[in-house]
């Protein structure tokens, strides 16, 4: 992020696909900057604690029929 420039107040949004280390090793302390985020988790994946608002996801395809990216 900071090589991009991209400041984590400006992330509004965060979508967990699945479990692997390398797409949620970095949660916990991205919330440390910023915990007024959203996230998206599969329903199988334990909540995120810190987040404003944690959004379980049942059905991948639920999550694209309601929400503009």
């Amino acid at each position: 992020m900071e090589k991009l420039r991209i400041e984590s107040k400006e992330i509004e949004n965060i979508f967990i696909s699945h479990s692997h280390r390398d797409h949620t090793g970095g949660l916990s302390s991205f919330l440390k900057l910023n915990s007024q985020v959203r996230v998206w988790v599969p329903s199988y994946i334990p909540a995120a604690e810190n987040a404003r608002e944690v959004i379980e996801v049942k059905s991948p395809r639920k999550l694209y029929e309601g929400v503009t990216l």
